[in-house]
């Protein structure tokens, strides 16, 4: 049985404002899906380390809405530590922040989590790691392995560059290991 379109737009307006974000205006829905997950990596010929990455490359995908898009990523945490994503410079609801142990509960190995929010504001942002949330702190440890990528919301009335790049430039300790108790990535 096909529900009643008004219906549906009600009840898609109704949860999303029950989150503390108002639907009004949103006219498209950018939908994606993550998976953290360890992998063999080779930053350069013959450097071969192991990294964690989202949709298994370093960095993470480019994600690119539009302003005003209803925004939802579908996570998998296949690490062997939990984790969670934060929208550095994204305004979103404090459920959908990405920061264990303070906006949410950090997704635990093999668990899924749903991230929804309306993108804004237009600019260049990115997402990464905010740890575990655990007793030791690993956040820098996290985004040294790999979990961080581009996050670019598109002005409403923004003109299209006839060409654009995105250039992400981060360094790694080639003898950390996320799995070592000193999770101190300045101590290898």
């Amino acid at each position: 049985m096909r529900m009643n379109p008004k219906i549906s737009t009600f009840l898609k307006r109704l949860a999303v404002a029950l989150s503390g974000v108002l639907l009004i205006g949103v006219a498209e829905a950018a939908e994606y899906t993550l998976t953290a997950e360890e992998i063999d990596w080779e930053p350069r010929p013959g450097l071969k380390l192991k990294g964690w990455a989202y949709n298994g490359q370093i960095p993470g995908p480019e994600i690119r809405v539009k302003e005003g898009e209803l925004v939802t990523i579908h996570f998998t945490n296949n690490l062997p530590v939990p984790t969670g994503i934060h929208w550095h410079g994204v305004e979103v609801p404090a459920d959908m922040d990405g920061v264990p142990g303070v906006s949410q509960e950090a997704v635990p190995p093999g668990g899924k989590f749903v991230y929804k929010f309306i993108a804004k504001p237009a600019g260049t942002r990115f997402y990464h790691t905010h740890g575990s949330g655990g007793p030791i702190p690993d956040e820098a440890m996290q985004m040294q392995m790999g979990l961080y990528g581009a996050f670019i919301v598109e002005g409403k009335n923004e003109r299209r560059a006839d060409r654009e790049y995105t250039v992400i430039l981060s360094d790694r300790n080639e003898k950390l290991d996320p799995m070592m108790t000193d999770t101190n990535p300045d101590s290898v």
